[in-house]
């Protein structure tokens, strides 16, 4: 029996090929390659020997599998987590070798260099994972110094939502330091260290603007039509706001109220000047802050420049006339909110309206006052539902004249639709139009109103008309398919043709006239490629632009439609309007960098919230729910934060704070009464066509 030191495992893989004295020489069991009894050589050789290196390339199946490898049934150590994110990817006499699953890496069987991978240099692992092994490892007892900052890319959207959070919520960056709200963010990303308020000032909102920049000039370079809103009726700030032909805004800037008009389009020129690509855009202004702008184009680039006032505040300015020259308006709503008010705090009178109408559910008492336009609108549906309730019933006190307050109603109607139209994405300077003929037509064609509070109405009307409106809306009321020249007369007909090929000549240079006006007779007429009626139907016709884009080969008349159907015409709403009006004066406020931030994500109403919001007052019909009659509605709050806390708000204070509007420089260029119809016929011809596209 041979006596020594155990030989190591190396020499499986060799047989003794010669011996002189102490000498010894191996050759290898696989390529017989003869070598010296050095075992650190040995090691090499099968490292590289080549018979070994060509069985590592067959089918692990179809190699021997050699002694030590075979399992054994002793238990070893048991292994640590770190190994759930490494596998074993080569075995030499060095020891083993494992490659990190998440990325690759290739690293020795070391567990403390295997933890700093993971935890340090691997990028592919995400932060749950690494917060998952942090957590397990802390449990065995094994000390782990964990980064504080994981993930960079995911971490800084997290401090982004955040921050926009406190933002847009008007929370003060003291809240920050809060411990609960620490806490809380530890909860959340405990492997990260807490948000504090110079971190926030001094890292992630100049990131936030820098990403807000980089969206408005990405925004602006794509758009075709774009058209800039001066909007000072939001709140305490004058925002200018960028809105392309889809309806799509984006803030450009806000400033504080008191900044100079001049110098805040001069800003907007310099900022599209400045844009690395020039934009092919058709550049329009829609001024809501009372600036008198100038008639020109807004630089050398822009094709043709279209600018007015704001639509919503013209609509509110009408809405004023009607209410000052036809009292008997006013005094309907008084009238029919002190009926409701007494039916709900009577409780005989209530529980014969409750009878008649099926209803179960309790009554609110709580009358709307004038700091909010649609409520006042409601009101008098719900006079008139439950005076048809209690017609049978004697002794009903402030029982109001039901002829008056429908009157009243349908007096009203085109404005709840004005009021919807100023809401809602999309709306063109057309359907505006059309909305304040079908507006004096009613109050004209009116049989209960006199004849001195009409010729009142209409001369109001007139002159603010006459003095504010632009040529370009009567193109818009002929083009825009969902009104197509609703209410035009004869006369309106031919000076609509007139302005839009004025505007198709500014375009197109080199316009063939005759082909022109031809393919705009055929769509006024809708006779030649226009009389199919597919191309009426109500899912085209809904979307201007998606109209006219089965038109390309009306090119220029199409080019035209797309720019007057693209400018946006509307500030702010008829109810925006009616919200500040009711406000008390705004204090002076110095302008921060926040506010841009706070208005650019305020969350907007969407159109289907819109439409339910106004769903009742603009029935016609008036069916007005039942949960509605015995409960009046709760005024809307304003997206951006404009809330009316005062209750005893008059109407007749809110129509003395409503702003005026500047007229036009050029009062020539205006549009004229004697260019609509206002006729019955056509009254019933705009209003069919308004309903038809701004309720569904």
């Amino acid at each position: 029996m041979r006596l020594g030191r155990k030989r190591g495992a190396v020499y499986d893989h060799y047989f003794l090929s010669s011996e002189r004295g102490h000498i010894k020489r191996f050759k290898c069991k696989h390529c017989h390659k003869e070598t010296s009894q050095n075992r650190k050589r040995m090691e090499g050789h099968l490292e590289e020997c080549p018979t070994l290196l060509a069985a590592a390339e067959t089918p692990a199946a179809a190699l021997p599998t050699p002694a030590r490898d075979l399992p054994t049934l002793q238990p070893g150590r048991k292994r640590g987590a770190i190994y759930e994110h490494f596998s074993l990817s080569a075995e030499t006499l060095k020891g083993k070798r494992f490659k990190c699953v998440h990325c690759g890496k290739e690293t020795s069987q070391n567990k403390m260099r295997m933890e700093h991978h993971l935890l340090d240099e691997c990028r592919e692992a995400s932060v749950a994972v690494k917060e998952a092994f942090a957590r397990t490892a802390s449990a065995d007892a094994t000390e782990v110094k964990v980064p504080p900052r994981i993930n960079a890319s995911e971490f800084n959207d997290f401090e982004d939502k955040m921050v926009l959070a406190l933002v847009t919520g008007n929370v003060p960056w003291s809240f920050v330091e809060n411990p609960f709200y620490q806490a809380a963010l530890r909860h959340l990303q405990p492997a990260a260290p807490p948000l504090t308020a110079a971190y926030i000032e001094s890292t992630v909102v100049p990131r936030l603007e820098h990403a807000l920049d980089e969206a408005t000039r990405a925004f602006v370079i794509s758009a075709r039509f774009l058209t800039i809103v001066v909007d000072a009726c939001a709140d305490e700030y004058t925002n200018i706001i960028l809105v392309n032909e889809d309806g799509v805004a984006k803030l450009l800037s806000r400033a504080s109220p008191g900044t100079d008009g001049a110098l805040a389009m001069a800003n907007v020129r310099s900022f599209l000047s400045s844009q690395a690509v020039p934009p092919p855009a058709i550049v329009n202004v829609c001024d809501g802050a009372g600036w008198t702008l100038e008639r020109k184009r807004l630089g050398p680039m822009y094709e043709v420049s279209l600018s007015g006032g704001c639509l919503g505040l013209l609509s509110m300015l009408f809405l004023k006339d009607l209410l000052q020259t036809v009292p008997s308006v006013l005094v309907a709503i008084t009238s029919a909110s002190r009926f409701v008010t007494s039916v709900l705090q009577s409780p005989t009178l209530l529980a014969a309206a409750q009878l008649k109408s099926f209803a179960r559910a309790p009554a609110r008492v709580d009358g709307p006052s004038g700091s909010a336009w649609v409520p006042l609108g409601i009101e008098l549906k719900r006079a008139l539902r439950l005076s048809q309730l209690l017609v049978a019933t004697r002794d009903v006190p402030e029982r109001p004249a039901s002829e008056a307050v429908a009157t009243a109603d349908a007096l009203l109607a085109p404005f709840h639709c004005l009021a919807l139209l100023t809401e809602l994405r999309g709306t063109s300077s057309g359907q505006c139009l059309a909305a304040w003929v079908w507006a004096l037509g009613t109050v004209l064609l009116s049989p209960s109103t006199s004849e001195t509070d009409k010729r009142a109405f209409a001369d109001a009307f007139t002159a603010r008309f006459e003095g504010t409106s632009e040529r370009h809306w009567l193109a818009a009321l002929v083009l825009d398919p969902r009104v197509h020249g609703a209410g035009l007369s004869p006369k309106g007909r031919r000076v609509a043709e007139a302005v839009v090929l004025e505007l198709a000549s500014t375009l197109h240079p080199s316009l063939d006239t005759a082909a022109f006006l031809s393919g705009l007779a055929s769509y006024m007429d809708k006779t030649g490629e226009f009389a199919d009626p597919l191309h009426w139907e109500p899912c085209y016709v809904r979307s201007p632009s998606a109209f006219w884009h089965r038109f390309q080969d009306f090119a220029e008349l199409s080019a035209v439609a797309k720019l007057v159907c693209g400018y946006a015409p509307v500030a702010a709403s008829l109810e925006r309007h009616w919200l500040r009006a009711a406000l008390p004066a705004p204090p002076g406020v110095a302008f921060s960098s926040l506010e841009r931030l706070r208005f650019a994500h305020a969350p907007r109403e969407d159109v289907p919230a819109a439409l339910a919001r106004f769903q009742v007052v603009v029935d016609v019909h008036n069916e007005l729910p039942t949960s509605l009659v015995f409960s009046a509605p709760t005024p809307p709050v304003a997206n951006d934060g404009i809330v009316t806390t005062s209750s005893s708000t008059t109407v007749a204070a809110v129509l003395a704070a409503v702003p005026s509007l500047q007229p036009l420089p050029n009062p020539t260029t205006a549009l004229s009464l004697t260019y609509f119809d206002l006729s019955a016929a056509a009254q019933d011809n705009i209003r069919d066509a308004i309903m038809t596209f701004s309720t569904t």
